[in-house]
């Protein structure tokens, strides 16, 4: 008895849903390739310390450290200045130098 009462209403259902479903775009080759709908958002460069509490990012032509609880900023360990832009950097293993990558 209560399939009979629950039966239009999963008719309806059934009959909307590929209506409601076909709102969506195909997904084709140009919107793949030709254009930046897909792009995922860039987290930027950052490089975690050997202590796992800190990491690094180049904002700018600066590296600086932030702390990976809170997200704060807590040292500048670099800074550029005007002479070049920096593209990149690497640690060195004891993470006592900086190799940078210049324009």
């Amino acid at each position: 008895m209560m399939i009979l009462r629950l039966f239009p209403a999963l008719l309806v259902t059934a009959l909307l849903a590929p209506v409601v479903l076909s709102g969506q775009q195909p997904l084709t080759l140009e919107k793949i390739w030709a254009s930046s709908q897909l792009v995922p958002n860039d987290a930027g460069q950052f490089n975690f310390l050997e202590d796992g509490r800190h990491y690094t990012r180049l904002i700018g032509n600066s590296i600086l450290r932030f702390d990976v609880l809170t997200g704060r900023e807590e040292e500048i360990i670099y800074s550029g200045g005007y002479q070049f832009r920096i593209q990149g950097y690497a640690f060195s293993k004891d993470e006592q130098f900086i190799l940078l990558e210049t324009d």
